[in-house]
């Protein structure tokens, strides 16, 4: 039995772990370079909700999953889950996840605490919504702008440029993550956003300029920026069409005018 590096992602009936329900339960195995084992099908299990009248209706409309359909109960998944196991020669899970302490919570509730460090290396969990907020962090010390908008996957992927469709699918969401931490840990953003200055005309990022700068590189054909007076000129080469200006840009016009009427009185 081997120890081996999975992404783990739950789709549940709502976000209390006390009283709600998972209903898709979904593990993606990596290699030691966090891509997708090929060698390894996931395992991916839908389960019926023992509970329905619980269920967050906004949670429902997120993921889209009929909870009357799947396994029985989530007995049955745990024997599944125990059968893809022992079919690969899986031994602990070191999991990544995004948003660990959700994940791993609903799934502490149907093992005992022995059961559930066996199955999972709980001294190895990764998690890029941790990931995230960590380098936003390093930024924030250095009174550089944040490159991550929020800590959540959307997000993530967005700013790394990875393709997001299909997302709120447990299996789907366990690939985004994977590819999401794989990215950062490749190219970390904290090196391609180097000092907090511009890597296009080098100057120091305001969060309108960095803002324009992750949608130019992450942007879709066809897509329209955020463009204002703090566009590096660089980027103000290929400008598109202008749209509605990003609140933080209204702010920061604000700002620079009531300090240049300061410096005038």
């Amino acid at each position: 039995m081997k120890t081996t590096i999975c992404t783990v992602d739950l789709e549940t009936t709502g976000l209390n772990h006390d009283y709600h329900e998972i209903i898709q339960w979904a593990i993606l195995p990596l290699t030691d370079k966090f891509e997708a084992d090929t060698t390894i099908e996931p395992f991916n299990v839908r389960i019926k909700a023992q509970f329905p009248e619980r269920a967050d209706k906004k949670a429902l409309e997120v993921n889209g999953l009929d909870i009357t359909q799947g396994l029985s109960c989530f007995s049955d998944a745990k024997i599944h889950f125990e059968i893809w196991k022992a079919k690969y020669g899986i031994g602990q899970i070191e999991p990544l996840c995004q948003n660990a302490f959700f994940d791993l919570s609903f799934l502490r509730k149907y093992y005992n605490h022995d059961q559930f460090e066996e199955i999972f290396h709980t001294g190895r969990i990764r998690d890029t919504k941790i990931q995230a907020q960590a380098i936003n962090d390093a930024f924030n010390l250095k009174e550089y702008i944040r490159p991550f908008r929020s800590t959540s996957l959307k997000a993530i992927a967005e700013l790394h440029g990875i393709d997001y469709t299909g997302a709120h699918d447990a299996l789907r969401d366990c690939e985004i993550t994977a590819e999401a931490y794989q990215t950062e840990v490749k190219e970390p953003k904290s090196a391609s956003w180097g000092d907090g200055r511009c890597k296009y005309c080098g100057k120091r990022l305001k969060a309108s300029h960095a803002y324009v700068a992750t949608l130019k590189e992450n942007s879709k054909p066809g897509k329209e920026f955020f463009f204002d007076t703090f566009t590096c000129r660089k980027l103000e080469q290929a400008k598109p069409k202008y749209v509605s200006v990003f609140r933080l840009v209204e702010k920061e016009k604000a700002e620079d005018k009531k300090a240049e009427t300061k410096i005038r009185t």
